[in-house]
């Protein structure tokens, strides 16, 4: 799920190292606080391999808890997330007591989140939520949680969280992944017009990082619907409101999509002409290039437009849609041997 990426996560937000003072320094103390001050000025790598060194030399010592819990930090700031996680587990495991384990908890299971091994992210964050009902950092659990389960297809569940997770902190720092996660959900369930109406609302927020995914889902959802010259509106927005959105092109593909099924065919054809030379949509471009031409019965045209983008793509669902459609559109055409070429090519590469 897209989440992962769009997350404005807790880590961002270092914990803080508390003034320390030694009394008797000695060699243990001065590796601490080397640490400690590459930590406070945040080098985070030079941090690590400070208390790295510190643990390796002294791991017996007073400080080697506060040590490991400020390596793992260090790792989450250095998006080294997978060891972190494993630190902030050794740090439980060998000082379950810690003022600090409670957060330590929170953190593997976060780091273990952003690592993508969401099983463990599951197990720590679910403990963390029942060891810590009233910790603020639930405000991250919860969506952290929900998309978990979004992504194991559990939408019933993901639904609830995502819920309890803007019923629980509405101005919290993920309130908009919540309710991007929850229109989400509510779509995959079948309630289209709650989902529709909190899309609606999500991108009409220009502040937030979810505007234009929300802007987005809105028209892809009224598309399915088959409201074309709503998903038409809709997507035509990025033109203007979402101008530097990463789905600007998606957008307008999608546009030109809509104007097609609305058989305003000369419109669609300008507009997938236009994204022709963009790369993540320029062959899907040329393809609606190809279906309009055959809308327009102009079977010759259809078929050379779409044999010209089929000889660049081989995979599916794509390729075998080029290639079938080049065909039809030479069946229209009266070129029979050609258009079977076509077919058969279809089911001798794409059999299933």
């Amino acid at each position: 799920m897209q989440a992962i990426a769009k997350f404005t996560p807790a880590f961002l937000l270092a914990w803080a190292i508390g003034g320390e003072t030694f009394a008797v320094a000695g060699p243990a103390e001065d590796q601490y606080a080397v640490g400690a001050g590459h930590y406070q000025q945040q080098r985070w790598k030079l941090a690590a391999a400070e208390f790295r060194t510190f643990l390796a030399d002294f791991p017996n010592h007073a400080k080697a808890s506060r040590a490991t819990f400020y390596l793992a930090e260090s790792l989450v700031q250095l998006r080294e997330f997978e060891a972190a996680a494993t630190e902030f587990r050794e740090f439980r495991r060998k000082f379950p007591q810690d003022r600090l384990a409670n957060k330590a908890l929170f953190r593997s299971g976060e780091a273990s989140y952003l690592a993508g091994n969401l099983k463990e992210a599951e197990h720590d964050l679910g403990e963390f939520q029942t060891q810590a009902p009233d910790d603020p950092l639930n405000a991250y659990v919860l969506p952290y949680l929900g998309d978990i389960a979004a992504q194991g297809g559990d939408a019933r569940k993901a639904q609830q969280l995502f819920s309890q997770g803007l019923e629980r902190y509405p101005q919290g720092p993920l309130q908009d992944d919540c309710r991007f996660g929850l229109a989400k959900s509510l779509e995959t369930l079948g309630n289209v017009e709650d989902a529709q109406r909190i899309y609606l609302a999500l991108a009409s927020k220009s502040a937030s990082p979810w505007a234009d995914d929300a802007q987005f889902r809105l028209g892809a959802s009224q598309y399915a619907q088959g409201n074309y010259a709503a998903a038409l509106e809709t997507f035509d927005a990025f033109r203007t409101g979402f101008a530097n959105s990463e789905w600007k092109d998606k957008a307008a593909l999608a546009a030109g999509q809509s104007l097609f099924y609305l058989q305003q065919y000369d419109q669609a054809l300008a507009r997938f002409q236009a994204l022709t030379s963009q790369a993540h949509v320029g062959l899907e471009a040329r393809y609606w290039i190809g279906l309009t031409q055959k809308a327009r019965h102009e079977w010759d045209a259809a078929a050379s437009t779409l044999l010209a983008a089929a000889a660049e793509e081989q995979r599916p669902p794509l390729a075998p849609a080029l290639r079938f459609h080049a065909g039809d559109a030479l069946v229209q055409a009266g070129k029979l041997p050609e258009a079977n070429a076509q077919f058969d090519l279809v089911f001798e590469r794409w059999a299933d």
